[in-house]
């Protein structure tokens, strides 16, 4: 019997009042996130028992995967009682815990960042790109498969099809609550503007792999422009008609290039033919707001046109954007 008072832990889960993970669980976890960001290792406690039956605790060497693990669970077992605080105030069944400032941010949800900041963006396994709208990925891919003999750099040949070589960026609801990286125009644009200031600290053995965030050419694309030209202290105009523009340290923008001299997004690139494929009796719309009655949209579009049918389709017309992309990878292998 306990007094309410009391610590009720039950599997590692404190169950008093609210849920909650042990502090010495949290600390620990910190410690480790330390360790890795600042030294490129951390150590676990391995318990087992040894020839005698003792039981033996070892520190052997931990992998990103556990530590993505051990951060997960804390952060799962603390948004449930952030949901649950935030139902109340709301009648979907399907709703987001709000953003907060990072200044405003607990040291769990900082301790996150801080580990997401290092293997998302500073210490990338893969060249990691970026994609503006979230079905850009699924174009880059289907190309990359379709002409890889013309970018080794981006993907190769296996015997059990195509190894792409990069990596893309997830707008998860983790990815929006603890990066601040929703898809959206003004988290590009702070992304740009303060991109490497949380680096401070920050340890990866050998060179890097680059970030590029690949972006339509379009009228919507103006203020990202603009950030971009403050960012790199520009004198001249900033309109994405270079390949790609260095921002600081291993992060790149590049933009698809301008198709006649016109407002450009990436769905420009596929053949006509593509674009007028129907679904049952609707017609594809490349813009956020559309008929769903008579249209369907990009997420429709990229799934059961493009991912469905990607063995007829022709992504000629994507090589313009694929040597940009190689473009930046030849740039950032030759730094030092």
């Amino acid at each position: 019997m306990q007094f309410a008072r009391f610590r009720q832990d039950v599997t590692g889960v404190i169950v008093n009042r609210t849920l909650n993970v042990r502090r010495e669980y949290v600390k620990n976890a910190r410690a480790m996130v330390d360790s890795y960001v600042t030294k490129g290792v951390f150590y676990s406690e391995k318990q087992y028992r040894d020839e005698k039956g003792a039981w033996t605790n070892e520190l052997v060497d931990g992998t990103v995967g556990q530590l993505r693990g051990i951060l997960s669970y804390i952060d799962s077992v603390r948004l449930f009682e952030q949901q649950k605080h935030a139902s109340a105030k709301k009648t979907k069944r399907d709703y987001r815990v709000p953003r907060v400032e990072i200044k405003d941010m607990d040291s769990a949800a900082r301790t996150f960042r801080r580990f997401l900041l290092h293997t998302q963006f500073f210490n990338p396994e893969k060249p990691l790109i970026i994609c503006e709208g979230k079905t850009d990925k699924v174009y880059i891919q289907c190309a990359l498969r379709q002409l890889v003999d013309a970018h080794p750099q981006l993907a190769t040949r296996t015997k059990s099809g195509v190894d792409i070589h990069v990596s893309f960026f997830n707008f998860t609801k983790v990815a929006d609550r603890i990066l601040r990286l929703g898809g959206g125009t003004g988290d590009f644009q702070d992304l740009i503007a303060k991109y490497g200031t949380e680096f401070k600290g920050f340890y990866a053995k050998g060179q890097r792999q680059p970030v590029i965030l690949l972006v339509d050419n379009d009228d919507g694309t103006k203020k990202i422009f603009s950030t971009v030209k403050t960012a790199t202290g520009s004198k001249t105009a900033i309109d994405g008609s270079a390949s790609f523009y260095h921002i600081a340290d291993n992060f790149y923008v590049v933009a698809v290039p301008q198709l006649g001299k016109k407002d450009t997004t990436i769905e420009n690139f596929f053949d006509p033919v593509v674009l007028t494929e129907r679904l049952g009796t609707k017609v594809f719309s490349g813009k956020d707001q559309f008929d769903p009655a008579t249209q369907y949209g990009k997420h429709h579009f990229a799934e059961y046109v493009v991912k469905k049918k990607q063995n007829t389709i022709n992504f000629a017309g994507f090589e313009p954007i694929l040597a940009r992309l190689d473009a930046v990878l030849k740039e950032h292998a030759a730094k030092p």
